[in-house]
């Protein structure tokens, strides 16, 4: 497992992907969020997820559903937040 500064570093790396609307750098850095928290199988336990469903969810070719998202952040005890643009 990665220590809490390089999750930090990959959470902000996930946020400026939302703010700018790109899904491929977004899933990018959740796969290595998830690979960092144990991988797969520990992330799907934790989250009380199907491993194949989650392992599919992860793949390059996904197009996830919001709630799919939610359900992994969720497992990796994060949450989505929404801030005004200044």
């Amino acid at each position: 497992m990665k220590d809490q500064a390089e999750i930090e570093v990959m959470v902000a790396k996930l946020n400026a992907a939302l703010v700018k609307n790109d899904v491929v750098t977004f899933m990018r850095t959740l796969i290595q969020i998830v690979e960092a928290q144990g991988g797969i199988d520990a992330v799907s336990k934790k989250g009380n997820l199907d491993r194949s469903q989650l392992e599919l969810f992860l793949s390059e070719e996904s197009k996830p559903k919001f709630a799919h998202i939610q359900s992994v952040l969720r497992a990796l005890n994060m949450y989505f937040t929404l801030i005004e643009e200044e």
